[in-house]
């Protein structure tokens, strides 16, 4: 060592201590950029856990409204079937109860002596010729009921006996 300048060793200490404090510099600078990275994962897993509830929210908010529906056309659904029911039992009522007219009709034209029908035209077949709201007399004479208004014949003649003017009334009055 004795042959080695003196200037060596200062310097190699130097370039030692410099590389100490490099390498001190660089642990100090990478730990902070490593918790400043640290911490902005933290942030971003925050961020993507709050979304994640967010859309797990809307998830069984969207769950919610299908069961929702689904109980809605399940009630629906046994509505209807309720009201077929319903109609099917008025239907049957009502088949029922023009069968007894029908019956009633026939044993008064076979009761009747001026009925003027002959005894195989039913009672079914006279009821059947005319529209609901319709009655035809023994004497020709069509009734047309209206909803409005009391029954109007169709020859003129108002449901009194008198007669129709020329507007319809009744009234004595002409109108256009």
């Amino acid at each position: 060592m004795d042959n080695l300048p003196g200037w060596v060793i200062p310097a190699v200490v130097a370039a030692l201590l410099l590389l100490l404090l490099l390498i001190v510099l660089g642990a100090v600078i990478g730990g902070r950029k490593r918790r400043e990275k640290q911490e902005r994962d933290r942030r971003r897993a925050a961020e993507l856990r709050e979304k994640a509830e967010h859309e797990r929210l809307g998830a069984q908010e969207r769950e919610l409204q299908a069961r929702e529906s689904s109980l809605e056309a399940d009630r629906a659904k046994l509505e209807a079937e309720r009201k077929q029911q319903l109609a099917q039992e008025q239907e049957r009522d009502a088949r029922q109860a023009r069968e007894g007219v029908d019956e009633s009709l026939r044993k008064a034209d076979e009761v009747d002596p001026d009925s003027g029908r002959s005894r195989g035209t039913g009672a079914a077949e006279r009821l059947d010729a005319y529209a609901p709201g319709e009655r035809r007399h023994d004497d020709g004479r069509l009734d047309a009921y209206s909803r409005d208004d009391a029954p109007a014949e169709t020859d003129g003649r108002t449901h009194d006996g008198g007669h129709r003017d020329q507007d319809g009334r009744g009234d004595g009055a002409h109108r256009a």
